[in-house]
This record gives C-alpha cells, structure tokens and sequence, in this order.
C-alpha cells in the first residue's frame, strides 16, 4: 500500500496503508465494520516500547486523518452498522494496575449502564479535535463564567484549554 508517516503529541509512526476489517471488541456480536483503511505502521514511537499494544486507532474526524483516510468510525456510520453517530467512553480509574479493565466504549449509542441518565450536548467548534466552548466552571466555592474553547480526548479525563486546564 500506499506509505504514510503521522507526527502526534506523544511521537510519530510511519508504515503503509491497508485495507480490512475492524472490529471494535472481541466477539462476533461487537461492531465489525469491512473495507477499513487503515496505517499498518513499520515503525511507532519509543513512547510506546513498553504498552502492550498492536496500534493505535484514532476516533477523530476524517479531517484530521493522514491522507484523508476515512477512520473506522466514521466507516461505520457511513456504512450504517450503527444506530446513532455516537460514542460513549466511561473512564473507571483503577490506578496503575495490570489486566484490570480501564472503561468501556459504547460505539453508535449512550453507555446507560455506566453513564448518568442526564445528557447533556454540545456543538463543536469544528470537525477536527473534540472542541468545544465551555462556558462557565465551577468546584465548591470557586466558580467562574469567563468562557473558554476547550477540548477533551477519549484517553483520559481531561478538558484542556490555553488558560485551563481541569481533571476530573
């Protein structure tokens, strides 16, 4: 396939572009979406060397994608495998323990097991990270409506911003 190289915050990764299957889980009955392009990397940053890991699969927007490459994700709400264009990610903080599971993600639905019963939307600034306008924060007797453009990642629990930054 066609070579690609990605630059990101924790490193780089180079390789070539495939094409197969993805199945977001382990068993028959998780989503299984056919036709993925995907980087098959040859060469992924020393930040990883000691994760247990295959690779990294992205959950952002097509317009941050090397190459254009449609991620997996948004294949499978093209192709319609699930019911909403959604995700969920639950984050269970267990501490730095091994083969203990870290959370859950619900592709394509709301995670009512784990998530709270009231949700909440909000706009993106645009399709790219997951940027949003915050507009006030509070914790105990602190508050503030000052309004900030803020993003979050779906590998922690974590609101980011140029003059804020909040862990939760």
């Amino acid at each position: 396939g066609k070579a690609f190289t990605i630059s990101y915050g924790t490193g780089s990764a180079k390789g070539f572009l495939g094409q197969d299957t993805a199945r977001f889980g382990t068993t028959s009955a998780d989503l299984t979406v056919p036709k993925c392009t995907f980087g098959q990397a040859t060469s992924i940053a020393a930040f990883f060397k000691n994760d247990v890991i295959d690779g990294i699969l992205g959950l952002a927007f097509q317009a941050l994608a090397v190459d254009n490459v449609k991620p997996p994700f948004i294949e499978a709400i093209d192709q319609k495998l699930v019911d909403q264009p959604l995700f969920t990610v639950w984050l269970e903080h267990e501490g730095n323990k091994e083969n203990v599971a870290g959370g859950i993600y619900t592709y394509g639905a709301v995670d009512t097991t784990n998530c709270g019963s009231v949700i909440a939307y909000q706009s993106l600034s645009s399709a790219t990270y997951f940027e949003f306008k915050m507009t006030s924060v509070s914790l105990g007797t602190y508050s503030n409506s000052k309004g900030w453009s803020v993003s979050t990642s779906d590998d922690k629990s974590l609101l980011v911003s140029h003059a804020l930054s909040l862990y939760m």
